[in-house]
């Protein structure tokens, strides 16, 4: 079974990916207007499904048993925890954005744009602080019990688009993942 610091890091890599996915969306927008508005929605799909209910919710069960029996970075552990909780709301509102635009309801573009850098910019900062500090203090902190007792609470719910079976909602995003790399 993997270890859960090397799961948490391997869904940062495949959340980045989808990210590059969106920045890419983004940059199109600003470019010509012409996004494709329905990847984008299969994008916040995906990360409201995963790393919003799942991803996050593991790395708040390690962030937990951390500060347990550990005061060090506790500031900045609980920050992210609050980031967590604040991605969801972040997620539907540019979920609804997106999806608005697709019902050709009135949505002002210079909004979604600003919406969108916001959001990419803190789905970037947020792993870049937990991969470059949090991260390698917990490997190097975190004992046997201390995973054991974490491995025992986590959710069990597989990655839908990288994980062993694409669910069947994220095929279209998982052929254009896997078509543009």
């Amino acid at each position: 079974m993997t270890n859960v610091m090397d799961q948490l890091h391997a869904d940062h890599i495949n959340i980045a990916r989808i990210i590059d996915l969106l920045k890419h969306q983004y940059e199109e927008m600003r470019r010509d207007g012409s996004p494709d508005f329905n990847l984008m929605l299969d994008i916040m799909d995906y990360i409201h499904s995963y790393p919003d209910y799942v991803h996050h919710p593991k790395e708040n069960v390690v962030f937990k048993v951390y500060l347990e029996h550990h005061k060090d970075m506790q500031d900045t552990i609980q920050a992210l925890m609050i980031e967590h909780q604040e991605m969801v709301q972040k997620t539907r509102d540019l979920h609804d954005a997106i999806d608005g635009i697709l019902n050709d309801s009135l949505v002002d573009k210079a909004e979604l744009e600003l919406q969108l850098a916001e959001f990419i910019a803190q789905q970037i900062r947020h792993m870049d602080t937990e991969e470059a500090k949090v991260f390698p203090m917990l490997r190097n902190t975190l004992n046997k019990e201390d995973l054991a007792h974490i491995e025992a609470e986590l959710p069990t719910e597989e990655d839908p688009l990288f994980g062993e079976v694409v669910r069947k909602r994220f095929e279209a995003l998982y052929q254009h993942i896997t078509a543009t790399t």
